[in-house]
């Protein structure tokens, strides 16, 4: 064996003095044979140079977290998966019709496709660092999780869960399409199911539990895709105040508390919004936590927006999105029609812009016209009015809620050649959101809202990270930043109620009715259930199906086997 061994050992010391011999007279520096060649090292030429040219450092694979997303794939990404939750409402609506989803995916496609073939969302070297994306999916998926969101059982969910889980159930579970009777009435769903139906459609295939985790996925993934684009707008150094501000921002409700149910405060996790009710403005923790379906759409929209506004993105690429949004929320919808407005103003001048503008719109509308006419099902039963709250209160919310922070705004953009119609239009569509009435609620101006509150979100964030990094065009940077985490920190108070709740109670049980029954059983008033039900007969005639499953109704049981925790 040591025989062996050292004849191994003269054969490899043959074959390196051999390969020494032969590699000096090629004249190769030494150092180059020692560590591989970088961008740093001088060009040289030996026999070697035509494979070095071959494999120089621009090709050369970059580690997974050097990597670099596209704006435009980000964008591109997001504005499909509402394009495909509008298609998949032909096939809920009638399975029979599936050779005309797959028509109009393809040619909504290939119009895509010749318009803006030259025109990307975004300017091409436009990219976003994959640690940025990662942190942005931790924080997303955390946001999610505590708002109770994936597999039933894992934390709390708020009561407006009552409905969406079991919507969720019913989607998932029955076959499409399906209706309720009840009383010998046949009720169609007529909502805004528009975050449920990728989901739901893997009912066939998946248990109820794995539906859960695709939206879980779905919903992570479109926000994290939001905060990424967002952090486009901020410098690298800013990006922790940016994130820190969206989970802690909120209006000063824990003030108004104080002023009107100084009681409340002292429940760690009461909901601190209806402070001043009928009126509310939501925090981001809050609209997260309770209504993702309206939060989503909004501050995906707000962002295409500044993206645009700061001339980092196209135009199209928003416009094209507000009409898909409907389906998720057609209130939120409303909330971004002014911010469309604005970009068809401000584009008149150009023909060329305005024009990719308006055939963006249409090619949005066709692909949502089907959700538009679902939604616009029966609208008698919702009803529109104006209502004028008490003027002490309306000024008293106005001045804890909106107005320190549209002062911001303004702050920021005051330099800016556009700043002030976009000031004038966050804070008009603010102050005027609480006199329009859509239903029985105040669901109009809580969600309507959205993208206003999420373009003053911006406006803080960019604030403190001005003046915490010496910017002085604000005021003194010291006493800025202070009074802007002053404001920041009695917000927060809000939200640190809102993720206390959800991991301070059990998580509350799915229910075993369908949808219908369930609704009967909820804190939810009878009138408000129209703005999820309509008749089958109002339906137009070519929405109706021969064939529809029948959910019967149910007789009276509990819906729940055990007490769902509702907060004051």
């Amino acid at each position: 064996m040591d025989d062996a061994r050292i004849a191994m050992k003269q054969e490899q010391d043959h074959d390196c003095l051999h390969a020494s011999n032969h590699l000096s007279h090629l004249k190769v520096p030494r150092p180059h044979l020692l560590r591989p060649r970088t961008c740093h090292d001088p060009p040289h030429e030996n026999a070697f140079s035509h494979t070095t040219r071959r494999h120089s450092c621009p090709h050369m694979p970059k580690p997974m977290l050097e990597k670099q997303i596209s704006v435009t794939a980000l964008t591109n990404t997001a504005v499909s998966i509402f394009a495909a939750s509008n298609l998949l409402l032909l096939h809920f609506l009638s399975p029979s019709g599936t050779a005309t989803l797959l028509s109009l995916l393809v040619a909504t496609a290939l119009i895509a496709l010749l318009i803006f073939r030259k025109v990307p969302t975004a300017p091409q070297t436009q990219t976003i660092p994959a640690t940025t994306l990662a942190g942005c999916v931790v924080i997303s998926l955390l946001v999610m999780l505590l708002g109770g969101q994936g597999s039933d059982g894992l934390l709390y969910r708020n009561i407006d869960w009552q409905v969406r889980a079991t919507l969720l159930q019913d989607l998932a579970t029955m076959p499409w399409p399906f209706h309720y009777q009840e009383h010998g009435i046949n009720w169609i769903l007529r909502a805004p199911i528009g975050m449920y139906l990728i989901p739901a459609s893997m009912g066939n295939i998946l248990p109820f539990n794995w539906v859960e985790a695709a939206l879980l996925i779905q919903n992570t993934s479109i926000l994290s895709i939001t905060l990424a684009l967002a952090s486009t707008i901020f410098r690298r150094r800013e990006l922790t105040i940016a994130a820190v501000i969206f989970v802690a921002f909120s209006g000063l409700d824990a003030l108004g508390t104080l002023i009107t149910s100084p009681e409340i405060l002292k429940t760690p996790y009461s909901h601190l919004e209806w402070w001043a009710a009928p009126l509310q403005y939501s925090s981001n923790i809050t609209l997260a936590f309770w209504v993702p379906n309206h939060a989503l759409p909004g501050w995906l929209g707000a962002i295409l927006f500044l993206l645009w506004h700061k001339n980092k993105a196209s135009s199209q690429a928003f416009i094209l999105f507000v009409p898909l949004t409907a389906l998720w929320s057609p209130l939120t919808l409303l909330g971004l029609l002014p911010f469309a407005g604005l970009v068809l103003y401000r584009h008149i001048a150009s023909r060329h812009a305005l024009c990719k503008d308006i055939i963006a719109g249409l090619i949005g509308s066709s692909i949502s016209a089907v959700a538009l006419a679902y939604l616009l099902t029966a609208p008698e039963s919702v009803g529109i009015s104006m209502s004028m709250p008490p003027f002490a209160l309306y000024m008293l919310f106005q001045s804890l809620e909106v107005l320190p922070f549209i002062a911001l705004l303004w702050l920021i953009h005051k330099d800016e050649p556009n700043g002030r119609i976009l000031t004038a239009t966050v804070a008009g569509t603010l102050l005027l959101s609480p006199l329009i009435r859509i239903g029985i609620h105040s669901d109009f101006m809580m969600r309507a809202s959205i993208p206003s509150l999420a373009i003053l979100t911006y406006a803080t964030a960019q604030a403190l990270a001005r003046s915490a990094f010496g910017d002085d065009r604000l005021g003194p940077p010291m006493k800025t930043k202070w009074a802007i985490i002053l404001l920041a920190g009695i917000g927060s108070i809000t939200p640190l109620h809102e993720i206390y709740r959800s991991i301070r109670f059990l998580p509350p049980p799915l229910s075993q009715c369908n949808l219908l029954a369930t609704w009967n059983q909820t804190a939810f008033s009878e009138s408000g259930k129209y703005g999820y039900f309509a008749q089958v007969d109002a339906l137009p005639a070519w929405m109706q199906t021969v064939k529809s499953a029948a959910i019967l109704s149910e007789e009276p049981r509990p819906c729940w086997n055990r007490e769902w925790n509702i907060p004051r």
